[in-house]
């Protein structure tokens, strides 16, 4: 019996990403990456289009970073109807 180790197995890895406005935390993100997938767990906006920013600026880091699947979950009730099936 020969023990196999993989060399190539990927690790989890947890990120955040904030936006400031001078002193003022205004949006930000929790995730974690396995290779060059990034899901994202939870988000949050304090100010106007503060969120939009947060997520531009979050594909483009994700690119340099050379993701190849930004997983954003489930869509919010909020930004599309909701039913119950």
């Amino acid at each position: 019996h020969k023990s196999h180790k993989c060399h190539k197995c990927a690790l989890v890895q947890m990120h955040t990403f904030e936006v400031w406005e001078g002193p003022n935390l205004v949006a930000g993100e929790m995730g974690y990456s396995v290779g060059s997938v990034y899901t994202s767990l939870s988000g949050f906006s304090r100010a106007n289009s503060a969120g939009s920013v947060q997520m531009a600026v979050t594909a483009r880091l994700l690119q340099h970073a050379g993701a190849s699947l930004w997983d954003l979950g489930m869509v919010p009730c909020r930004a599309v109807p909701c039913r119950a099936v």
